[in-house]
This record gives C-alpha cells, sequence and structure tokens, in this order.
C-alpha cells in the first residue's frame, strides 16, 4: 500500500466499510474484517483525495519550533512545520520523564474520549477545524457507492504518521488548504496525559511564502 494510505489507515479501513479487530497470542496484532454484505472494495481503485499532501513535492522547512507546555515532569512542542503548495504539516512532539502507559497511549482499549491528543487550529481569515478523519471517511464512503466523493471547503487538520512509546511520542498532521498570510492559531489538549488546552500563535505568512516556493519533483 502507498504511504497515504498506511498515514490514515484505520480511517480508510473504518470509512470503507472494514471493523477492526485485536487478536492476541505471543504478541498482539490489530486487523480489519469486512463487515458489509458483499465482497470488499478493490482499494487500489479508490481516487486519492485531491487536498492530501501532494506526491510531487518535497516540501520547504519552515523551521517553526515553539514550546507549548513545559512542565516539572513532561513538556509538549511544536516541531518540524513543513510548507507545500497546497498546505503543510506539523508535528507535536510529547516529552515525558516518566513512562508512558498504556492507558495514555490507548494501545488496546476502545476509544474513549479525551484519550486521542487532539489539535485545533484556526487560520488567520477565522476558519477552524480540529483534527480528525471525517473528511477520510467522507471520501471513502462515498468512493464505496459509487458517487463522486465530496469536495471539503477547509480547512483540514488530518492525522498523520505517529506513534511512541517509554517517555515520548510524536503525531504528525497535514492541515489543507495553505493559510493566507497573517497568524495561525494552534490549540493542543490531551487529558489522558494531563494536558488541557493550551494555545500557540505561529507565522502563516512564512508557511505561506515557504509553501509557494516548493519546488515540483516532475512536470504535468
Amino acid at each position: 500500500m502507498r504511504w497515504w494510505w498506511q498515514s490514515v489507515w484505520g480511517a480508510t479501513m473504518a470509512g470503507l466499510g472494514f471493523r477492526r479487530s485485536v487478536v492476541f497470542g505471543h504478541g498482539r496484532a490489530v486487523g480489519y474484517r469486512w463487515a458489509r454484505p458483499g465482497p470488499p472494495p478493490d482499494l487500489s481503485k479508490v481516487q486519492r483525495p485531491a487536498w492530501l499532501p501532494p506526491d510531487g513535492e518535497l516540501g520547504v522547512a519552515v523551521g517553526t519550533r515553539v514550546v507549548l507546555v513545559s512542565e516539572e515532569r513532561f513538556a509538549i512542542a511544536l516541531v518540524d512545520c513543513v510548507a507545500y503548495s497546497s498546505g503543510f504539516e506539523f508535528t507535536i512532539s510529547y516529552r515525558s520523564r516518566d513512562d508512558l502507559g498504556r492507558e495514555v497511549l490507548g494501545f488496546g482499549l476502545p476509544p474513549v474520549p479525551g484519550r486521542e491528543l487532539e489539535v485545533r487550529i484556526e487560520y488567520p481569515d477565522g476558519h477552524h477545524a480540529s483534527s480528525g478523519t471525517e473528511a477520510m471517511s467522507a471520501h471513502y464512503e462515498a468512493s464505496y457507492q459509487g458517487r463522486e466523493p465530496p469536495s471539503p471547503s477547509g480547512p483540514i487538520v488530518l492525522p498523520q504518521r505517529g506513534g511512541g512509546g517509554g517517555n515520548r511520542y510524536e503525531q504528525t498532521y497535514w492541515c489543507w488548504p495553505i493559510p493566507t498570510d497573517g497568524r495561525i492559531r494552534i490549540a493542543v489538549q490531551w487529558p489522558a496525559a494531563g494536558i488541557a488546552s493550551t494555545s500557540v500563535e505561529i507565522d502563516a505568512s512564512a508557511i505561506r511564502r515557504a509553501g509557494l516556493s516548493s519546488d515540483k519533483l516532475w512536470s504535468g
């Protein structure tokens, strides 16, 4: 599977009608089973959403790195901001002096409100969104039903690759579209890790300039 399937695999599977299952043995494995009538869809034929990160760009590093919270036992920061012609991505990095337990990371546990790291973003024009996979699920649901996938108005904050364990956890987010000039407010909360909502403003103009200078790897 291509990377964009892998980065939001759970949302993709749920949107298409697969249900998550966990198998315990010598270790723990997460799988998916088809939960609708008829045969499962051919995933290779599902159209790639146009609002995902462009495959034909490497992006331009913006250099934004800022600490949102720094306490005695843990800290959380925004790092690795990279701009593309159609949007940008960044990573939320959580560091702790204590070991991150299963109840914080939620491995093998049912979904519970407040357990997942949540990111909310507000663009300079006042439009805002929270991290989630609703747009992705809607896209694949429409594809499964043979309909034209909806075109979201934006913005979108989509969780991408991420993970961790021990004393750290990192999650990357893709934001679409590229912002207008001004300031972007990014708020983070993670009740399971003891982090109440906290926010920071970053330079949207710098992101826009970098994104518009992102070179294409090939033409056409």
